[in-house]
């Protein structure tokens, strides 16, 4: 038996702090992950679709799971929520969003859009990896 497969996570973050953050906290938990940062919408959007320069898939895997800031610079985390929601190749797969704060009423707005959980940032990332944790464990039910 091998090794079981990595979870593929696409994390769309444009903060470098918040990048090494995430990347730091997740490489240390105990998820079996393979990580991918992108900083735009846009080019979430790419690797999801394919599209160039994302199109090798042996590269740019479709994502197991998408985490995705709620402010980034082109774009909102729910515009992206929006999208990836109207996109049959990613039927089932869960999108979070990670933020450093939400208004009152924007977490259910969040969840409205489609998102499968959002939580906020904090040094180590606990309710991302909770969050993470969950969707994996759930997936593995199907």
């Amino acid at each position: 038996m091998g090794s079981p497969q990595k979870s593929v996570v696409l994390l769309l973050e444009d903060d470098e702090d918040d990048i090494y953050i995430c990347r730091s906290a997740l490489e240390h938990s105990k998820l079996n992950l393979e990580l991918f940062f992108v900083c735009s919408v846009c080019e979430a959007m790419d690797w999801v679709a394919g599209n160039p320069p994302f199109d090798d898939r042996k590269v740019y895997p479709v994502p197991d799971i998408i985490v995705t800031d709620l402010r980034t610079p082109d774009q909102s985390g729910l515009e992206f929520v929006r999208w990836a929601r109207a996109r049959h190749e990613l039927d089932g797969v869960p999108v979070i969003i990670h933020s450093g704060s939400f208004y009152p009423g924007q977490v259910q707005e969040c969840m409205e859009c489609g998102a499968t959980a959002a939580v906020e940032k904090d040094s180590r990332c606990r309710q991302l990896i909770e969050a993470i944790s969950h969707s994996i464990a759930h997936a593995s039910h199907h």
